[in-house]
Formats: C-alpha cells, sequence, structure tokens
C-alpha cells in the first residue's frame, strides 16, 4: 500500500500492527502518535487511552526544565513500552560517502540531509 492508503487502513483501527516510522530530534514526536487526542483523525492508531500516558505527554511539551522534561518522556515511553504498543523492529541505517571536494554537507535537526548549501571545491 502506498503511504495515503496505510494511514486510511491504521486510522480505522481494524488491524493488530501498522508499520510506521517517525523521525524527530524532539521526543515531542511521541504526542502524535500515543496521545488519546490523537485517536479520532490523527495517528493514534493504537487506540490506547491511559490517563498517565496523556498527563506526562501534556506536561513534558510545556516542561522548561531539562531534567524534568526527560523524566516525563522516560516514563510515558515506559507505558508506551509495557503495554506494549510499539514493537521495535527494525531502524533505518543511512550511510553517505561522498569526496573531500564535497563542501557544505550538512544534516537538519532531524537529521535528514541539507541539499540547499551544497558545493564542489577544485
Amino acid at each position: 500500500m502506498d503511504d495515503a492508503a496505510i494511514f486510511e487502513f491504521a486510522v480505522t483501527g481494524d488491524h493488530n500492527l501498522v508499520g510506521m516510522g517517525w523521525t524527530s530530534a524532539d521526543p515531542g514526536v511521541l504526542s502524535f502518535v500515543y496521545h488519546s487526542d490523537n485517536i479520532d483523525g490523527g495517528s493514534g492508531f493504537t487506540r490506547f487511552v491511559d490517563e498517565q500516558l496523556d498527563s506526562d505527554l501534556t506536561n513534558a511539551t510545556t516542561e522548561l526544565d531539562d531534567e524534568k522534561r526527560a523524566e516525563l518522556y522516560a516514563d510515558a515511553q515506559q507505558i508506551i513500552m509495557e503495554n506494549a504498543l510499539a514493537v521495535p523492529l527494525h531502524l533505518y541505517d543511512r550511510v553517505m560517502l561522498m569526496s573531500t571536494a564535497v563542501q557544505g554537507w550538512r544534516y537538519d535537526s532531524e537529521g535528514y540531509p541539507w541539499l540547499y548549501e551544497i558545493s564542489l571545491s577544485q
């Protein structure tokens, strides 16, 4: 299936397993998938409702103390794994090799190549 068909299939909740992957430099992406507010019309494909998980995810988005924020996300991830909401099956590896003549190669905050400033030196 293409991405649109997978999303349509996953949103109905008539599945046992949906393959998906998210890339983000920030753990706030967990809310897209695991906060119960995203069940209807969003990407809360697990359809799991847990007050503590919702609370941890909500509070983490506004927590300014880095250590407290990390604790909230760690607690949320513990709930996610204890309830088998995610089954980590694989990790996308990417290896890129290039000539030393390539200049300006860098990545954005989510690990995607930033292709706008690339040039070749002589």
